[in-house]
C-alpha cells in the first residue's frame, strides 16, 4: 500500500505549506550503525502558496490523510509546551532541579519518548555524554530527545547533532510533535523542526562532513556571549538549518532562588542576539 509522509513549512512563522513525499517502504535497524532510512520515496510537492524544498509533483494532496491537525507553529508550539501540567514541562522541571546547583563530576541525563508514550533511560552516561541502548530504540518514533549538560553550553554539542541528524535520517522522528532541548543551569533550548526539507539538508551536511564543519562548529561553541549569543552563534554557523528555538530561561528570585522562566520562540535579530518571535 503507498503511503505519504508530510510536514509543514513555515516562514516567520507563516504557514507555507505542507510537503509531502510518497513512501513505499520503511525499515530500521537496531544494529545501531545508523543504516536504516526511508527508501522508495517520491517527492510529490507542496499544498501551499510556498513552493520550498526542491518539490517535484502538482502539489494535489488528495491521495493522504493529515487526520486533518492544523499544522503547529514554533508559537504554537511554544504555547503548548507552556502547559504547566503537561509531562513535558514537569520533565524538564524534574532535570532542571538537578543541574541548577550541580555536583563536580556530575554525569549528563536525559529521555527519549516515543509515539506511544513511552519514556527511554540512557543505559550510561558520562559527564560529557550518554548512550542508549540500540534494541530500545529498535523501530520506534521519537517525540522528544532531552538531555542534561552539568557544567556545558546551552546548545548541543557536534556529537548531540550528529546523533539527531542520524535519528531522522533513519526516520526515528515524528517530525510535526518532536523537539529536542538541551537542559542547563542556565534552562531549556529546545528546537523544533519548523521545514524539514530545509533540516534534511542540514542532516545531510553534518553526516557528510569531512572535518571543516565540526571545526567551524566548534570554534563557535567556544565563543559564549551568553545564553541568548550562544544560541544566536549556533543558528548563525548553522545556516538555512529548518529548526526553530523555544527557550526556557532561568530566572533568579529575590533569594537567588533558580527557576524556569517559561517557554518562548525565539529568532535571531540584527544585532548578534535573540528577539521573541511575533507571535499572535
Amino acid at each position: 500500500m503507498t503511503k505519504y509522509k508530510c510536514s509543514s513549512s513555515y516562514i516567520n512563522d507563516l504557514y507555507n505549506g505542507t510537503h509531502c513525499w510518497q513512501v513505499s517502504e520503511y525499515y530500521t535497524t537496531d544494529s545501531g550503525s545508523g543504516s536504516g532510512g526511508f527508501y522508495g520515496i517520491t517527492d510529490i510537492g507542496y499544498d501551499g502558496d510556498g513552493g520550498g524544498g526542491g518539490s517535484s509533483g502538482d502539489g494535489s494532496l488528495n491521495d493522504f490523510d493529515q487526520n486533518n491537525q492544523e499544522p503547529k507553529t514554533p508559537c504554537k508550539k511554544a504555547q503548548i509546551m507552556s502547559d504547566t501540567n503537561s509531562e513535558l514541562n514537569k520533565k524538564v522541571a524534574e532535570f532542571f532541579n538537578k543541574v541548577k546547583n550541580p555536583p563536580t563530576g556530575m554525569n549528563e541525563d536525559g529521555w527519549i519518548k516515543t509515539v506511544d508514550g513511552r519514556y527511554i533511560s540512557p543505559k550510561s552516561s558520562t559527564s560529557t555524554s550518554l548512550s542508549y541502548n540500540a534494541s530500545d530504540l529498535s523501530g520506534i518514533k521519537v517525540t522528544e530527545s532531552y538531555h542534561t549538560h552539568p557544567t556545558g553550553s546551552c546548545i548541543p554539542s557536534w556529537g548531540d547533532l550528529k546523533r539527531l541528524a542520524q535519528m531522522y535520517k533513519d526516520g526515528q522522528i515524528d517530525v510535526d510533535d518532536f523537539s529536542y532541548g538541551v537542559i542547563t543551569s542556565m534552562g531549556c533550548t529546545s528546537m523544533v523542526i519548523s521545514n524539514e526539507s530545509e533540516f534534511s539538508a542540514l542532516a545531510d551536511r553534518v553526516l557528510n562532513d569531512s572535518g571543516t564543519f565540526k571545526d567551524n562548529y566548534d570554534k563557535m561553541a567556544q565563543l559564549g556571549g551568553g545564553v541568548e549569543g550562544t544560541i544566536a552563534n549556533f543558528l548563525g554557523l548553522l545556516g538555512v538549518s529548518g529548526l526553530n528555538i523555544i527557550l526556557n530561561q532561568t530566572e533568579y528570585g529575590s533569594d537567588d532562588s533558580a527557576s524556569l522562566g517559561g517557554w518562548t520562540a525565539k529568532e535571531p535579530d540584527n544585532s548578534g542576539g535573540l528577539t521573541n518571535s511575533k507571535c499572535d
